[in-house]
């Protein structure tokens, strides 16, 4: 029965954690609202959670390995042929990863939200999309040696990447529709596949 107890007050805390994260972000929130809304002291807040980094990782963990294995996939590239069919695949694999995406925020709206606006998960997302990026354009202009350039590149991209869907799942939530949602953030990635294609021709010169 303590077992069960404990299990309880630990979800409840989660749960008031949650919404004040996504209420007031990291540098706002406050243990003692969080205990108020838990309906328990304080200091019992601080008997499971000894700080706000551990409610944060607490609460993020789950979406945190969904995105992994939304992103991770795109940094193990397939042998394709011509640059046609390579073409073919990235813009595969970013549909899939958009479609993805939409099913995590969908299941984890505040979660998702709450690692956007927070520095250092952000930070986190944008060096996945780094990664996944410079995989995909690497095998996409086999004849583009890896270099600084290409990483910053990446970087760029994938930091404006981030930027943009901080941005749209923020000002989506309650407002639109799956489907619209799914929509969006699919256009959003395509968009950023046509823009790298048409630099064909400058990559394979750097």
């Amino acid at each position: 029965m303590a077992q069960v107890l404990k299990h309880e007050y630990r979800q409840a805390i989660v749960s008031a954690a949650k919404k004040e994260f996504y209420n007031h972000g990291l540098q706002g929130a406050s243990m003692r609202s969080i205990a108020r809304a838990a309906n328990m002291s304080t200091g019992n807040v601080y008997r499971y959670f000894k700080n706000k980094e551990a409610l944060i990782q607490a609460i993020l963990a789950d979406t945190l390995e969904k995105l992994d294995q939304v992103i991770a996939p795109l940094m193990v590239v397939e042998k394709t042929g011509d640059g046609d069919e390579r073409l073919e695949h990235f813009q595969h694999q970013l549909g899939k990863m958009a479609d993805e995406l939409v099913d995590v925020f969908i299941g984890n709206q505040q979660e998702l939200i709450i690692l956007m606006y927070h520095s250092q998960y952000a930070d986190q997302l944008v060096l996945w999309f780094k990664s996944a990026l410079t995989s995909l354009v690497n095998h996409w202009f086999p004849n583009l040696s890896s270099n600084r350039q290409v990483e910053l590149l990446c970087h760029m991209l994938s930091a404006s990447i981030i930027a943009g869907l901080t941005r749209g799942f923020k000002e989506s939530v309650n407002r639109m529709k799956p489907e619209e949602i799914r929509w969006t953030i699919g256009t959003y990635l395509h968009l950023y596949t046509l823009m790298l294609s048409a630099g064909g021709e400058h990559y394979e010169k750097v």
